[in-house]
């Protein structure tokens, strides 16, 4: 299992957040700048604690009241200051790893972690004891809670029969492996079971998911029937939640037909059935509801807890002065001011009960739902458990669409003296994130500008406004070709953004097949110039018609967000937001992890 997970996180390291990343519009966008502003602690010591992005407004409310307080008062004289930084789980992991290179971004290197579930930290540790180093994570104190669920609109999980009849993942498995789809429970018009989830080296419930399914399984079916059902592999849930909420509001039966369940946790369903983005820390507050309401499915065979564990870690840039602070941190966080504020934003606090109005059936849930909960795994078993994942993941066919009209060669960076362009940064960005794909994936790749002429070389066909580079097939036998490729871009003239995407998405709706995630991933920093075809609505009517997923990365304050928020839209898939150039380094690889 060892290089599985060695070979992953040297492919991956570069990805990082500079600040939180929600999902919004169906689109990833950012909270905050690229550089961290720090608060001066003064004369205490600094307790930097990076957090995940649902429990950082929290954790940081908390900090605002315990520094200054007699409670931030360290044993022998002096303070503690704590300052909380929002970083997603899986980066925060990967920059532990390589000792938080990217501290202008994110924050110190932290004193304190808080992942979204127990097993980030395990993770960490397994990759760790990989390189011949001291595991970093010590068991945690959990913070705040929410159960793994299966989210399901309530019609679907009513035809299987919930709540009175207990639904397992041995059930769904079987759903999804039989060829009737949701006809063998009387309801042909909503085609196959269709299954949303989180890839598990990029998201909390896509993580604890696979490890219960490994836990359970005992070597039989069941997760690679499932997997095989995927629709794609979001890195946040609250993208399969905003396409239902779109979807719904045109017709229930185009939401049904989306995705029929998504493995998240329990406090999503509560944001979702409560009008709530996942991001909020009120969920009490008040806000418009969705139309169509989805319930919390809690597997009846095996499940994970999210515990969000304070972990004060064993790494060599924290002082013991600063880890006291930290335990200090952690034994504030825990009463009561701060547990009512937990249940508030929809969690089941460490300490006291869930928010009878929030964590009930009228939202979706249940206070008192009895699943059977695993022990968290070890390393060694999570390794496994990854490794099997990857022999199981539904593969995909992508086509990775590329950009190099003339604004391609602008910097980057406007403020960046003679720094690199923006053709320069993705190059970089585009051989880092190849590492995402899978090794039964089919990729290609196509460049696109006007005027594009001459002989297109053994990779594929010539056109005027593309041409494919390196033609469509399995990616152990294109890695070298790809990377030569990608090395080799240069910038053309004018971006016939339209034409291209149109003929993107036939190529591979031509290929187009149930076995694999069908998609084009999309890079552009800017806007349809082609003065022949200017109709984004005849592109959008056209990109209806089939199942395949086009997604966007809008590159650049150039880049025509609106119109590629509708392209990503249309099929149902999502738009990166990557306007703040450095920011490519963290979308880029999402956005084939997701495939």
């Amino acid at each position: 299992m060892r290089s599985i997970i060695a070979a992953r996180t040297r492919t991956i390291v570069g990805g990082v957040v500079a600040a939180t990343v929600v999902a919004a519009a169906c689109g990833y966008q950012k909270q905050s700048a690229t550089v961290v502003q720090l608060k001066d602690p003064g004369k205490c010591v600094a307790v930097d604690v990076a957090a995940a992005p649902e429990t950082a407004p929290l954790l940081n409310d908390a900090a605002s009241r315990f520094n200054g307080s007699p409670s931030a008062k360290l044993r022998g004289g002096g303070c503690a200051f704590v300052r909380v930084h929002p970083v997603d789980s899986p980066v925060a992991g990967r920059e532990l790893l390589t000792g938080w290179p990217d501290a202008d971004r994110l924050g110190p290197p932290p004193v304190a972690w808080v992942p979204g579930s127990t097993m980030w930290g395990e993770l960490l540790n397994a990759q760790l004891t990989d390189r011949h180093r001291p595991p970093m994570a010590p068991n945690g104190t959990p913070f705040a809670h929410t159960p793994l669920v299966i989210a399901m609109p309530q019609p679907m999980a009513a035809a299987l029969g919930y709540p009175r009849r207990p639904i397992s993942w041995d059930l769904l498995a079987q759903l999804a492996h039989d060829p009737r789809g949701w006809g063998v429970y009387g309801h042909p018009d909503w085609g196959p079971f269709r299954l949303g989830k989180g890839n598990p080296f990029w998201s909390t419930t896509g993580l604890d998911q696979t490890i219960a399914l490994d836990n359970e399984a005992g070597g039989s079916p069941q997760p690679a029937q499932l997997e095989q059902s995927v629709v794609y592999y979001s890195a946040l849930p609250q993208v399969y939640f905003d396409n239902w909420k779109r979807l719904a509001k045109q017709s229930p039966t185009r939401a049904l037909e989306y995705v029929s369940a998504v493995v998240t946790d329990e406090r999503t369903v509560v944001a979702y059935n409560t009008g709530h983005d996942v991001t909020d820390d009120k969920l009490v507050l008040h806000a418009t509801r969705p139309r169509m309401r989805v319930v919390a499915v809690y597997p009846s065979d095996a499940t994970i807890e999210s515990d969000n564990p304070i972990i004060v870690l064993h790494a060599p840039w924290a002082s013991e002065q600063a880890r006291a602070g930290a335990r200090l941190f952690t034994r504030f966080a825990l009463q009561p001011a701060t547990q009512e504020k937990v249940a508030a934003a929809g969690f089941r606090p460490s300490r006291g009960e869930p928010l009878a109005t929030l964590v009930s059936s009228s939202n979706g849930v249940d206070a008192h739902a009895a699943g059977r909960s695993i022990a968290p795994a070890s390393p060694g078993a999570i390794e496994q458990a990854l490794a099997q994942w990857e022999t199981n993941r539904r593969p995909a066919r992508v086509l990775l669409l590329v950009d190099v009209s003339d604004s391609m060669g602008d910097q980057a960076d406007p403020d960046e003296t003679g720094g690199p362009t923006k053709l320069a940064v993705a190059q970089a960005q585009l051989a880092k994130a190849l590492g995402e794909l899978g090794p039964a994936d089919d990729v290609g790749l196509r460049i696109f500008t006007t005027g594009l002429r001459g002989p297109a070389g053994p990779a594929g066909p010539a056109g005027a406004d593309w041409r494919d580079l390196v033609a469509i097939g399995p990616i152990a036998s294109r890695r070298a070709a790809l990377v030569n490729a990608i090395a080799a871009l240069h910038t053309g003239r004018g971006s016939p953004l339209y034409a291209a995407i149109h003929d993107a998405f036939d190529t591979i709706a031509e290929q187009a097949d149930r076995e694999h995630i069908n998609s084009v991933v999309l890079l552009t920093d800017g806007y349809n110039e082609d003065e022949h075809d200017t109709s984004l609505s005849v592109l959008l009517a056209h990109l209806a018609t089939r199942d395949v997923r086009v997604f966007t990365i809008s590159y650049s304050n150039d880049a025509d967000m609106a119109s590629l928020q509708e392209i990503a839209d249309t099929t149902n898939a999502w738009n990166f937001d990557a306007r703040d150039t450095h920011d490519l380094q963290d979308l880029l690889p999402r956005a084939l992890a997701g495939l």
